[in-house]
C-alpha cells in the first residue's frame, strides 16, 4: 500500500514492488499527469504487477446504487455532484481533490460521449461543467468543508437527489484487494487509471482560464 500524499512520487515509490511482482494499492491521485500514470501502468504490465487504488469513493455501496439509479433514467439531462475542495493543497493543488470527482465522473458516465469541459473558479468553490454528446451536462462542484457527497439528477419527468457518506468505501476497497490477490477478481484496467487522471489534468488546465471551453480528445 502506497499512501503517501503526493502523486508526483508514486511511480518511483512503486517501482521496487512492481519489480518484485507484488500487487499494489496506490492512494489518490495515482499520478499528477497522464504521462506519469501511463508510464506506471506500462511498467506494471511489463512486470506482471497488479494495480489497484485511487479514490475509494467509487467502491462504496452507495455509489454503486447511484450508478444503477441513473442508468434506469429514461433520459438524463443534468447531474450534479458536490464534494470537498483543496485548491491550494501542497500535494498537487486542485488535483488533490478533483481526482475524486473525475474518477466518479468516469465511473458513472465513462468518457465515450464526453465532448468538452469548462471550469468556473472563484478560488472557492470550483465548479467543473462536463458536456456530453446526447445532451447530458455534468456539474462537479468542489467546496471547502463539504465532506459529504451530495447529488441531484434531472431527466424527463424524473428526479433524484441525496446525500452520501460512502462510509463503507475503505472496507469495500480492501475486499477488492483481497479478491484480486486470491484471483477471484480483476485488478483495475489501464483505462480505469489513466482516464480519470487525464480528466483531472483538463480540470486543472481549465481552472487556469475560467470559462474557457476545452474539447476532450480521447
Amino acid at each position: 500500500f502506497i499512501v503517501t500524499r503526493n502523486g508526483a512520487n508514486h511511480f518511483e515509490q512503486a517501482k521496487p514492488f512492481m519489480d518484485a511482482n507484488i500487487p499494489l494499492w496506490i492512494d489518490k491521485p495515482i499520478a499528477l499527469n497522464s504521462e506519469d500514470v501511463n508510464s506506471l501502468c506500462e511498467y506494471a504490465d511489463k512486470h506482471g504487477a497488479k494495480l489497484l487504488g485511487g479514490s475509494t469513493l467509487k467502491d462504496s455501496a452507495e455509489m454503486e446504487e447511484l450508478k444503477n439509479k441513473l442508468s434506469a433514467f429514461e433520459t438524463l439531462g443534468y447531474f450534479s455532484l458536490s464534494y470537498c475542495s483543496s485548491v491550494g493543497n501542497p500535494n498537487g493543488g486542485i488535483s488533490f481533490y478533483s481526482i475524486h470527482m473525475t474518477e466518479l465522473a468516469y465511473y458513472l458516465f465513462g468518457d465515450d460521449n464526453l465532448e468538452s469541459l469548462s471550469v468556473s473558479c472563484n478560488d472557492k468553490p470550483v465548479v467543473s461543467l462536463f458536456n456530453y454528446r446526447g445532451g447530458l451536462t455534468l456539474s462537479l462542484a468542489m467546496a471547502s468543508g463539504a465532506y459529504q457527497l451530495t447529488y441531484a439528477a434531472a431527466g424527463c419527468n424524473e428526479y433524484a437527489a441525496g446525500c452520501m457518506t460512502c462510509s463503507d468505501c475503505y472496507s469495500r476497497a480492501l475486499e477488492h484487494v483481497v479478491e484480486v490477490i486470491e484471483g477471484k477478481r480483476s485488478a483495475l484496467t489501464k483505462e480505469e487509471f489513466t482516464i480519470p487522471v487525464k480528466l483531472m489534468e483538463l480540470v486543472e488546465e481549465a481552472s487556469e482560464t475560467p470559462g474557457k471551453i476545452i474539447y476532450y480528445n480521447k
